[in-house]
């Protein structure tokens, strides 16, 4: 992967874009500041290979924020009771509170890794199980490529209510504990069965798996949330209640080099592989071997590849159908990568 989609002084600035678009002022703030800072980027560049360095930076310092630190930092994050909006003096702070907490921050940037659990693309993938579930016709089996903790592993347990300015609300499962809501953008709507998909097997293969019975690991998925988004912070509050009660399954391994053993042991029929915001860090070799074993295993069944992942100016939600070693791709939809809107693409 090219360094600079996750380092340096360009990567900052495009990252301030995404904050800004996703609703964090004060992030947007902070990225550009740093990117202007020769000392702040040599601090993020501790992070470790192909690690995004401003999500690592801002998560080091969110979670000494949220484990109790005092500083007048704290005033602008929301997350932490704080009201300040993001002004000129919010830089100042943040670098005052790295210069004293640098021997805490240090350890977390060179040692953690990007877990982000946003349990808001659960509303995207189950657009594209349901649709995978109808043309197939048979109840699925999913592989979910890098879940982190594998909070959309739950996604059957989750309700969901889609709504827009053309036709009425979209709403399943709505006696679920947690309700993801999602809005509809454009005069398209997605068609949806009447219940939710049947899943015969569920599985995720994750790289560096998260523990969900510790509490540090815990405090690290809601220390990358960004500190304005409550509404974020509280769904995955919710998504971290149900998979106390529910564990997802999730085994150790890399898509390059255990994706096609974990093929071998699946049940007969249609395979879905998932995944979202994980391929930007493959690089070119890792994602030569995606392809290769996704080919391969579709030379026995068909094989469905669920995405997203940004493509250079937006973030669709991609469907590649494979069968018989050939491929088909399709955008089913652009899309909020956290799940805040839709804009339905497919007839």
């Amino acid at each position: 992967m090219a360094r600079d989609r996750v380092a340096g002084a360009p990567y900052f600035r495009s990252f301030a874009r995404f904050a800004r678009d996703g609703g964090s002022p004060l992030y947007e703030r902070l990225a550009l500041a740093i990117a202007e800072d020769a000392e702040m980027l040599a601090l993020a560049a501790l992070a470790r290979a192909e690690q995004p360095q401003a999500n690592i930076l801002f998560g080091a310092v969110h979670a000494l924020l949220l484990s109790g630190a005092q500083h007048p930092l704290t005033e602008y994050y929301r997350s932490c009771g704080g009201a300040r909006p993001a002004d000129d003096g919010a830089y100042p702070a943040f670098k005052s509170f790295v210069d004293r907490e640098r021997e805490h921050i240090e350890p977390i940037i060179k040692t953690r890794v990007t877990n982000t659990n946003e349990v808001g693309r659960s509303a995207l993938l189950y657009l594209a199980y349901d649709f995978i579930a109808r043309e197939t016709g048979v109840p699925l089996n999913i592989i979910e490529i890098g879940p982190s903790a594998g909070l959309n592993l739950n996604w059957l347990r989750y309700g969901y209510r889609y709504t827009g300015e053309h036709g009425a609300a979209l709403t399943r499962n709505e006696e679920a504990a947690l309700i993801l809501c999602s809005e509809l953008r454009g005069r398209r709507q997605p068609v949806l069965a009447p219940k939710l998909p049947e899943v015969d097997w569920i599985v995720g293969l994750e790289l560096n798996p998260v523990d969900l019975s510790a509490p540090q690991e815990r405090l690290w998925l809601r220390a990358l949330v960004w500190p304005e988004r409550l509404d974020r912070m509280k769904r995955l509050d919710a998504a971290l209640a149900i998979a106390a009660q529910c564990p997802p399954r999730i085994l150790r391994g890399d898509a390059a080099g255990d994706l096609s053993m974990l093929i071998d042991g699946m049940p007969a029929g249609p395979l879905t592989i998932a995944h979202t915001l994980v391929t930007y860090q493959f690089d070119r070799q890792a994602l030569d071997a995606l392809e290769s074993v996704l080919r391969q295993a579709s030379g026995e069944r068909a094989v469905y590849e669920v995405g997203v992942e940004w493509d250079g100016s937006s973030y669709p939600i991609s469907l590649i159908r494979r069968h018989a070693g050939k491929a088909q791709g399709v955008a089913l939809a652009r899309c909020d990568p956290h799940g805040g809107w839709i804009e339905w693409l497919a007839d």
